[in-house]
């Protein structure tokens, strides 16, 4: 019985990180760049219907799969039509995203919506200050210029695994240790555009209910081996 217990402890810990990740995807389902995370929520199934102990499973893996591309028609609104990351210079080392929305900083220098530089192959691109974000002009191989001067190109890159990254918020991921950028391969950045997140609200709210029905059931099942362990109790101290 302690056995049964125990398997559907852990069955309820897995089903509840499956839900916060659900949960976590629902709520990013509009924020531009994100990419759904996906759990071990087929295996926690397969193993308890087995009568396994369902475990913790792993990390939840990030679905790189890319979001459809909406016009905006915004200069600094920016999208990778392909594989590859945007190359994002912050205190705690190089960020990689596929949220392309730039922002131009008093200095003239390409940020992002928390002020850190977007990075350029050859270091920080900025703006002269004869020109503004209008004049701004991106092209597919991410040749960055204004009124005509070439300011540099976007640092786009990828990996050999992009599976393996680390994300540190909704739309911000980190190399771990070992895994190295490289330049990436066929891509085009589209400016004017931005790329919406993965999420399918549908999928989503699909396996939230079968989630919350599998809680429900383990719930009550571990409340009717307690009342099973009660009468086994009463009986043997009668």
């Amino acid at each position: 019985m302690a056995k049964n217990v125990n398997a559907t402890a852990s069955s309820l810990q897995a089903l509840m990180q499956r839900y916060q990740t659900i949960t976590t995807n629902l709520s990013n389902a509009s924020t531009v760049g994100y990419k759904r995370r996906s759990g071990s929520f087929a295996s926690v199934m397969d193993r308890q219907q087995a009568g396994q102990d369902a475990g913790a499973g792993p990390r939840a893996a990030i679905d790189l799969t890319q979001g459809s591309l909406t016009a905006t028609g915004n200069t600094l609104d920016l999208a990778i039509e392909g594989k590859g990351f945007f190359v994002i210079e912050t205190p705690a080392g190089e960020m990689y995203t596929r949220c392309g929305s730039v922002r131009v900083n008093p200095g003239g220098r390409l940020v992002d919506s928390a002020g850190n530089s977007i990075a350029g192959e050859r270091g920080a691109i900025v703006l002269p200050q004869s020109a503004t974000s209008e004049d701004l002009s991106v092209g597919p191989d991410g040749s960055v210029s204004a009124n005509a001067q070439l300011l540099g190109q976007l640092k786009v890159v990828n990996f050999d695994d992009p599976g393996a990254l680390n994300a540190v918020s909704a739309t911000m991921f980190r190399a771990p240790e070992g895994v190295a950028a490289k330049a990436a391969g066929e891509f085009n950045v589209k400016q004017g555009y931005r790329e919406q997140s993965n999420v399918n609200v549908v999928r989503e709210m699909v396996d939230l209910i079968t989630v919350s029905r599998m809680y429900e059931a383990n719930c009550k099942s571990m409340q009717k081996a307690s009342e099973s362990k009660d009468q086994l109790l009463r009986v043997a101290m009668a």
